[in-house]
């Protein structure tokens, strides 16, 4: 007898040793499996307005800054401004040797990879189930579109992953940690402050949760403030009536997460059902959701997946409080992101991995083996249909790189812009400035230029034109192949 009770802890010593092996394996293959989907071009904007935000930050510490030697002071758009952190850790990143570029490559590749294998974790410990964790892992792994905006140098592959990190840890009762996580999530997409917000609310409102929502909130808080403090963005507050539309959302979520926590089952129903109301009426007062359409062709099999599993969940009494968090939650986000902007797929895309999790919860939810293997084909079928159905088309080739090298060519003076935040992070000793009628230097008419400030033009001598290649995407998603020219002179306004 006492031999045999020796050997099962070694036994259970050996088989966690062996699952730890293993996941640390997978987090490998997927880690290679991001970094290869990223993307070669930024995604302008946005892209090189982060890193202009990062070199700053390196520079002297606040994402404000003067755009190369001599030219004007480069602000971050509002939206860039309120996600400090992405830039943060590239510039920290950059402090350690890296590139600009390579620091928000890495970022965003662990990022991604990170989102794949916490929301495999929380599946499993939503459910307890290895293969609920399998799949959703999987799942997330397979979404064309997820990879998509994840393949992109910037918040968007981060916040997922921080999230889910948040959830992970409150599901192990590690309030502080969970509450740094949600902290930090919020400096990268502040549309997270609403259900961060809301399920503080609701867990004070639980009397045997309210202890765990006050230490969280209050380490949320600090770290929000750590943040902000640290790299001081040039914040603006929105509208007082998105302010107020925020607060609303809010309170209904937190009465909803309230309903889902209480331990009466037909509670976690009522929650459940109404979720999605709010995104359903948000989107029909818009006349529909382009991105919302683009989203379903082409990641169908994954929310047919989430539909199914959700509906499998809600049945099971064990998985019935996990789903009906997680609907809620994923519910005010897509609320908040439809409200701002309907038509865009690449907002949308971020609730994917709750879709995913919602997919483990319904396998782990099915009874007997026979059952269960039936489950986790059908959810296995749904991946590889994921993997065949393909993701939104690719981002065309960044023209600024080429560009910025054949500027450097040229004889000294101030180039003249609309894409001043590129340029400015590509030509670190020349004078970058945006485009201004009576401003005198190299004026560069490019495809940014005909897209962003089409009323202006150059008077003065040609000094260099330039083949785009593929050519530029503008934003209506058309290509711009037109050539580039370099005047050396004045820019002036076009008169109509």
């Amino acid at each position: 007898m006492t031999s045999l009770a020796l050997r099962r802890p070694r036994r259970l010593a050996v088989e966690r040793a062996v699952w730890a092996v293993a996941g640390l394996l997978a987090a490998a293959i997927v880690l290679l499996i991001r970094a290869r989907q990223l993307h070669p071009a930024p995604l302008y904007p946005d892209g090189y307005q982060y890193l202009a935000m990062a070199k700053d930050i390196a520079a002297h510490g606040r994402p404000v800054g003067p755009l190369a030697h001599g030219g004007e002071v480069f602000v971050p758009s509002a939206d860039a401004a309120a996600k400090p952190l992405f830039p943060a850790l590239v510039a920290v990143l950059s402090m350690c040797g890296l590139s600009l570029g390579a620091a928000a490559r890495a970022v965003a590749a662990l990022g991604g990879a990170a989102t794949v294998v916490l929301a495999g974790a929380v599946a499993h410990r939503l459910s307890g189930s290895r293969l609920a964790g399998l799949v959703a892992a999987g799942a997330c792994l397979a979404s064309p579109s997820l990879a998509h905006w994840s393949g992109f140098a910037g918040p968007d592959a981060l916040a997922p992953a921080l999230v889910l990190g948040a959830a992970l840890a409150l599901l192990h009762r590690r309030t502080a940690p969970a509450g740094v996580l949600a902290g930090l999530a919020c400096t990268t997409r502040p549309e997270l402050v609403v259900p961060v917000a809301a399920a503080a609310l609701a867990a004070a409102a639980v009397p045997r949760l309210r202890g765990d929502a006050l230490r969280a909130a209050t380490w949320a808080v600090i770290a929000l403030a750590a943040v902000l403090g640290a790299v001081r963005p040039p914040l603006v507050l929105p509208p007082g009536r998105d302010l107020a539309a925020a607060g609303v959302l809010a309170l209904a979520g937190a009465g909803l997460l309230a309903l889902a926590l209480r331990r009466a089952d037909r509670w976690c129903l009522l929650a459940a059902a109404m979720a999605l109301v709010p995104a359903v009426a948000v989107a029909a007062r818009a006349g529909g959701s382009s991105g919302a359409a683009e989203i379903a062709r082409h990641d169908w099999p994954l929310l047919a997946a989430a539909l199914a599993g959700t509906a499998l969940a809600l049945a099971a009494p064990r998985a019935r409080r996990g789903a009906a968090v997680t609907l809620v939650a994923a519910g005010l986000l897509a609320t908040a992101y439809l409200a701002k902007n309907p038509g865009s797929d690449r907002y949308l895309a971020l609730l994917l991995p709750a879709a995913a999790v919602l997919a483990g919860l319904g396998v782990a939810s099915v009874d007997g083996p026979r059952r269960r293997a039936l489950a986790a084909a059908a959810g296995a079928a749904a991946i590889l249909a994921a993997l065949a159905v393909g993701g939104p088309p690719p981002p065309g080739p960044d023209m600024f790189p080429a560009i910025a090298a054949r500027v450097r060519t040229l004889p000294p003076g101030p180039l003249l812009t609309a894409a001043p935040d590129a340029y400015g992070v590509l030509l670190p000793d020349r004078p970058v400035r945006a485009l201004r009628p009576g401003a005198f230097g190299l004026v560069l008419l490019d495809a940014a230029q005909r897209a962003y400030e089409p009323e202006v033009a150059a008077r003065g001598r040609v000094v260099a034109r330039l083949d785009p290649g593929a050519g530029f995407r503008r934003p209506d998603g058309a290509v711009d192949r037109e050539p580039a020219a370099i005047v050396r002179g004045i820019v002036v306004p076009i008169t109509p």
